[in-house]
């Protein structure tokens, strides 16, 4: 199914891979296929205390924000977060920031948005909360 303005999401089926595994390690192929992240906040955040979330926010803000602020000086590609948080435009430019295999983008949330693992655990909640993130991005990004 195509994603449309009423129905955003694709949704996809599982797939028989063939590929055999360890009995002792889990899997979780079915919630990455889910159209929402509750299923994966429900089994994944809650259950196993995925903190990495925490810890790929504090990597990003030492080493990569002071750059990224710099970079972009809030430029005149201003996110809209960005322009409702009260940041103007000046010289920078908006940077272009891909999160891989990040699973329903707890990486951009932490990274981009500076949320906690708590705070994203907090969006993903329930099915309503889901459909936004509720941070301001702290820099201007497109993000893919």
């Amino acid at each position: 199914q195509r994603p449309t303005k009423t129905t955003p999401y694709i949704y996809l089926t599982m797939s028989n891979t063939g590929v055999k595994t360890d009995e002792k390690k889990q899997h979780f192929d079915d919630i990455y296929v889910e159209s929402t992240p509750v299923p994966y906040k429900t089994r994944i955040l809650d259950a196993l205390d995925y903190v990495s979330d925490d810890f790929n926010r504090q990597m990003f803000d030492a080493h990569i924000l002071p750059w990224a602020k710099t970079a972009t000086a809030h430029g005149t590609s201003l996110s809209q977060s960005a322009a409702a948080a009260g940041f103007k435009e000046g010289n920078g430019t908006k940077l272009n920031f891909v999160d891989l295999c990040s699973c329903f983008g707890n990486t951009t949330m932490a990274t981009v948005y500076g949320m906690s693992y708590d705070a994203i655990r907090e969006n993903w909640s329930d099915e309503e909360k889901c459909r936004t993130i509720n941070a301001t991005r702290r820099i201007p990004v497109n993000v893919t």
